[in-house]
């Protein structure tokens, strides 16, 4: 039987083993140093999505939005992608949650498992994985999990003996580790100086301790000038990941860390946030601020320290994130730094559960020095946006009729004072938080036209069209949901809770069978173990009332498996076996759920009792 496989404590990319009668054959080096986020898969979908694209064009351009995330260098090829202002570089109002980088895993792996379904097997190859970005690692997670071996073959390298996190676990779950071959010893004759510059030109990823050892004690000057060689060189490259990982680590060791590393630690720090890569951009944070000299370049001190915070909050680092929006602070008083970081210690002190009164000095803050701006158009734009986080503020304390009145009039004073096709992205997401009010106030109509207005202004954000679809199905007009789940998905690579969602609509309009295939797609993107025990439930329901009893069992078991005892799953299934006349499965399960607490005991005795005389029925002679 054909597996995936795992060798540890091996040296380097050139240690990863081939596969035997297996041409269509691609290695790469994950270590996060040379491009940064998706190294690994990046290198894999340059290889591959050129042949894609020449053999099966449609296939690839479905993946577009994965495909040039991940691989930006493929734009070239393909074209961007439709874009929301959620990934826009400098335009940071909305940022993309932790989900994002899985869904962008799940849709490389769906391109991968057709190309390999047409193409014929593929045997990959991923060195250093441990070494990897989190993006890598939680892609080649889930590619383990999801990939058949016997049609993508995934051998995965590692430095160490015991990879960290979700990783480790993958592979000690999905992979046969293997003992690689040790490394023929050979004479090294090689000069300091051409150790020094292979160490260099590795970018910084050589596991061999003569190349790092003499790198560590070349003359530092000398070694600063052949940084500044290698990033030049690769500057020079059509590869614009480069920017991610080895071009910023060799400015950083380059002769100019004050001003070459600092600038292209910003751009790359740009870039992860509005790709939502947040591990990486709170690594580039940091080593930004660490070259930064703020009495030199304060906004670039500032611009670093905001994102750093961003991540950190992202990420859930709550009270870390702070001290990154305090300390510009105590560095300037220059006005645009105070109100925005006012802002931002607003929306952090909501997050963080802080009393109401802090989030508001903060807002207060942030108003009273808008409104003294010298430019009258950005008086009114950042105060407006201050007086909408006000307004956020009356939404979390349920004071919904004064959060509406506060964000309608700051999105009429945007339309009536500010020049029109500007600051697009304020108005939606303002448009989207007054519908967000009125969906809680039950004013449902209100709301489905306010989500449309937010559509109009961002036509390629999938959240919101996910959101009316939800709106829409609640006042029955299913027909216009399911376009809605559909006009997202095509703007979003695989995105669990839009299939979640959309099963639950389907079901309700009659479409078994759709409803079943958005279950089935769900239970494969595998969201957070609750809503994947309901869409199991959920899935083996509708399979109950289309007889396929196997299946709607074996969600069940699944399911129990997941959540432990449960009453009403046991009671599901305990359905199931009693319709297909399996008594004493059915009194076994009715029999486990009675004691359990939320059983509805009389039902369940009852049922019970049926399946009793239905065996002891059975059981008389004829």
């Amino acid at each position: 039987m054909t597996t995936h496989r795992w060798v540890a404590d091996t040296a380097g990319p050139g240690e990863i083993p081939g596969v035997a009668g297996v041409g269509n054959t691609v290695n790469v080096d994950c270590h996060r140093r040379l491009r940064g986020p998706y190294t690994g898969a990046g290198s894999v979908l340059r290889r591959l999505v050129p042949h894609i694209m020449a053999r099966d064009p449609a296939l690839a351009m479905a993946h577009r939005i994965e495909i040039t995330t991940i691989a930006p260098e493929l734009r070239d090829l393909m074209g961007a992608p439709p874009q929301s202002f959620t990934s826009v570089p400098k335009v940071t109002l909305r940022v993309h949650d932790l989900q994002h980088t899985a869904r962008l895993a799940h849709g490389v792996i769906d391109l991968l498992l057709a190309w390999s379904a047409s193409a014929g097997r593929l045997a990959l190859g991923f060195a250093d994985a441990d070494l990897a970005d989190p993006t890598d690692q939680e892609f080649l997670s889930i590619l383990l999990r999801r990939a058949p071996a016997d049609q993508i073959t995934i051998t995965v390298t590692t430095r160490s003996s015991q990879p960290d996190g979700d990783l480790g676990t993958a592979l000690a779950r999905h992979a046969d580790q293997i003992t690689a071959d040790p490394a023929t010893p050979r004479d090294d004759h090689r000069t300091a100086d051409q150790l020094t510059r292979a160490f260099i030109w590795s970018d910084g990823t050589s596991p061999d301790p003569a190349e790092h050892a003499a790198w560590h004690q070349h003359d530092p000057a000398q070694r600063q000038h052949l940084h500044d060689q290698r990033a030049t060189e690769l500057e020079q490259s059509a590869d614009w990941s480069l920017r991610l990982g080895a071009i910023p680590y060799h400015r950083e060791h380059g002769t100019d860390t004050g001003e070459a590393a600092s600038r292209s630690l910003l751009e790359a720090a740009e870039y992860c946030l509005a790709m939502g890569f947040f591990h990486a951009l709170l690594d580039l944070g940091t080593r930004g601020l660490a070259v930064t000299d703020p009495a030199r370049r304060l906004d670039r001190y500032w611009l670093l320290s905001g994102k750093t915070g961003t991540a950190l909050a992202v990420l859930g680092q709550l009270e870390q994130a702070e001290e990154f929006y305090v300390e510009p602070l105590s560095l300037s008083s220059k006005p645009m730094l105070h109100m925005n970081n006012s802002y931002s210690l607003a929306m952090l002190a909501l997050r963080r559960g802080l009393p109401e009164r802090v989030a508001v000095i903060h807002l207060n803050n942030a108003i009273a020095i808008a409104g003294g701006l010298p430019d009258p158009v950005d008086a009114v734009y950042y105060t407006v946006i201050s007086q909408v986080g006000l307004a956020l503020i009356d939404m979390e304390a349920g004071r919904l009729t004064k959060a509406l009145h506060a964000i309608s009039g700051g999105l009429d004073r945007l339309n009536a004072e500010l020049p029109a096709g500007k600051y697009e992205a304020h108005r939606s997401v303002f448009a989207y938080n007054k519908a967000t009010v009125l969906i809680r106030l039950d004013r449902l109509d209100e709301a489905i036209e306010q989500l449309g207005v937010a559509i109009g202004l961002d036509p390629d954000y999938p959240q919101y069209y996910i959101d009316r679809a939800a709106v829409l199905a609640q006042v029955g007009r299913h027909a216009e949901a399911i376009a809605d789940f559909a006009a997202a998905q095509e703007r979003t690579p695989p995105f669990w809770e839009l299939h979640y969602n959309r099963a639950a609509v389907r079901a309700e309009a009659g479409d078994r069978e759709g409803s079943i295939e958005d279950f089935g797609r769900v239970i494969e993107l595998e969201p957070p173990d609750e809503e994947l025990i309901e869409a199991l439930a959920g899935r083996a329901s509708l399979q109950f009332e289309a007889r396929d009893h196997a299946a709607a069992i074996a969600d069940l078991n699944r399911a129990l498996e997941l959540a432990g005892e449960d009453p009403d799953l046991l009671f599901n299934r305990a359905v199931v076996y009693q319709e297909t006349g399996d008594w004493q499965a059915a009194i076994s399960d009715y029999t486990r759920a009675i004691d359990l607490p939320g059983a509805d005991v009389e039902e369940l005795e009852h049922q019970r009792s049926e399946c009793l005389a239905r065996l002891a029925s059975d059981q008389v002679p004829a």
